[in-house]
């Protein structure tokens, strides 16, 4: 297998930047997975403060325990708040990981390219 499958390939996978560290690219297979690190957390930020909420709203009497009222009440947050936070994280990790896999291609080309192959 040529190395930029293997490096697009580990960055689908795995996580962004993966192939960049096959390719021994560590700074920029570092950087693809710092930012995507962060954006994952973000969004788990969110979805946490999401949960505290509706917890909140249980005990606090606000909203009755029944799924139905529930489903209804996580449909309004999700729909007026939380889905409009999580935007800029998801798109942002979305973006890093289709950045970092053409990238991770591009520089395991260049090693395909530098690698002298055996003549038949």
């Amino acid at each position: 297998m040529k190395q930029r499958v293997k490096a697009a390939l580990l960055s689908i996978a795995v996580f962004p930047g993966a192939g960049h560290f096959y390719a021994k690219k560590h700074r920029a297979g570092a950087l693809f997975a710092v930012i995507a690190a962060l954006c994952v957390c973000w969004l788990v930020v969110i979805a946490d403060d999401l949960v505290r909420e509706m917890l909140a709203g249980i005990s606090s009497g606000r909203w009755g325990a029944s799924i139905g009222e529930l489903e209804a009440v996580l449909r309004q947050l999700w729909v007026t708040s939380y889905l409009e936070r999580m935007q800029v994280p998801g798109w942002g990790l979305i973006a890093t990981w289709l950045v970092s896999t053409l990238d991770a291609w591009r520089v395991g080309h260049a090693l395909d390219a530098a690698t002298p192959t055996a003549s038949p």
